[in-house]
């Protein structure tokens, strides 16, 4: 072992004064190596969490929604579905093509539970919607599927009867066309994905159904909802749509659909780990402080070793190598701290979220070991570079002079 390391593990290890009162050396030693492993386990904690927000809205979101809809630039439904849908399953990009038809309709369950909702109807529910319900294994709805959440404020459970109010259709202006279209329908299951937006506002039905309600034709649909064997197609098959289809089909993907929840996560992901990252910069300069003191309590050892032929520049890498095992040592600390937490978290769920804030009832967690890798790369890095001006001074040293005067 050099001499260098061979110090500065003696150092580390017993890093307390000879001189009465000094022995406050060994605790500043120990709050910079536990200030590096708080700083480490938050920023690894906090891109886990970001993380996970992140894979979990947007997983929700490709699972509510769909990769690309094909919409008509105009309020009025799109004109020969099948073959549009014919058209979109040629591309080998695209996994399904699934038609919906969606409109405003009231909502009624007695005499005062009466509300604006909206109809979906679909022959193949959303995975989000699908999994929450009682047959989770059963793709097409049957009847009408309502949330939790409205469920409750209808006071209605599965097997009552809704009635639903739509506008006609038919030909005509004015006050005297819009003649409500009225029909009911059992409610046959609830569902719940925590996305507000979606829970609070939709209840779901059959494709033919909901086009009997809305007075569509058979061949009429709202939209189609296409989904893609690879996320990261989603631009480019767009693109390519867009450019291919007739008018006044367009293309709208669940980025632009979503465009306020995606910026929220990004935000998260850009501005929660620089903010967090300071705790770590933070701990790092306190290793600073820790080096002088220890460089002060052992001036004279210094100069002797000096005198016995150690260079400046040993002594300079004596102090270099103490940072580092500093660092190292706070980030391993840190480090398992993390994993741990981490792995309770996804395990157990043990940090309650409110739903109706977070779209979800726990904080997730997703820790990557690339994550973990650079943290601690980057505390060890910080931990060197605030070891230099101790190791600078103490290089300094004369060592006749300590010798002489101490």
């Amino acid at each position: 072992m050099q001499l260098e390391w061979f110090l500065a593990l003696r150092y580390f290890a017993r890093a307390e004064g000879q001189r009465e009162g000094r022995s406050f050396v060994r605790f500043i030693t120990y709050v910079a190596v536990g200030g590096v492993a708080v700083g480490v386990a938050a920023l690894i904690l906090a891109l886990g969490i970001v993380r996970g927000f992140s894979q979990e809205i947007e997983g929700k979101l490709m699972e509510v929604g769909a990769h690309l809809r094909v919409v008509s630039y105009t309020d009025d439904p799109l004109s020969d579905a099948a073959s549009l849908q014919d058209q979109l399953e040629s591309y080998d990009a695209v996994r399904t093509v699934d038609p919906v038809a969606e409109g405003v309709v009231i909502a009624r369950a007695g005499a005062d539970a009466i509300e604006g909702l909206v109809v979906q109807g679909t022959n193949t529910l959303p995975e989000a919607v699908r999994r929450t319900t009682t047959h989770p294994d059963r793709t097409t709805p049957q009847g009408v599927l309502l949330s939790t959440s409205i469920a409750e404020r209808f006071a209605m459970t599965p097997g009552d009867r809704l009635t639903l109010f739509a506008l006609d259709r038919g030909a005509g202006s004015g006050a005297a066309a819009l003649q409500p279209r009225v029909q009911q329908y059992d409610v046959q299951d609830t569902y719940a994905t925590s996305l507000d937006f979606i829970d609070d506002t939709f209840l779901f039905m059959g494709l033919s159904d909901a086009q009997q309600l809305l007075e569509f034709s058979d061949n009429q649909v709202s939209r189609l909802d296409v989904m893609l064997h690879d996320v990261g197609d989603i631009e480019p098959t767009a693109k390519t749509l867009r450019e291919e289809l007739s008018f006044p089909a367009t293309v709208r993907t669940v980025y632009q659909q979503y465009a306020g929840l995606f910026a929220w996560i990004n935000l998260q992901q850009n501005i929660i780990p620089l903010v967090i990252s300071t705790i770590v910069i933070v701990a790092a300069f306190n290793i600073v402080g820790t080096l002088l003191m220890m460089m002060l309590e052992k001036t004279r050892e210094i100069g002797v070793l000096m005198s016995m032929g150690l260079s400046a520049r040993g002594v300079q890498r004596v102090f270099l190598v103490l940072g580092a095992v500093i660092g190292c040592t706070g980030s391993a600390i840190g480090a398992a701290l993390a994993v741990g937490a981490g792995w309770i978290q996804q395990t157990y769920g043990v940090i309650p979220l409110p739903a109706d804030a977070y779209y979800m009832d726990t904080a997730p967690m997703a820790l990557h070991a690339s994550d973990v890798l650079l943290v601690t790369s980057v505390a060890i890095v910080l931990c060197v570079g605030a070891a230099y001006l101790p190791a600078r001074v103490a290089s300094r040293i004369d060592p006749v002079r300590v010798i002489r005067f101490t």
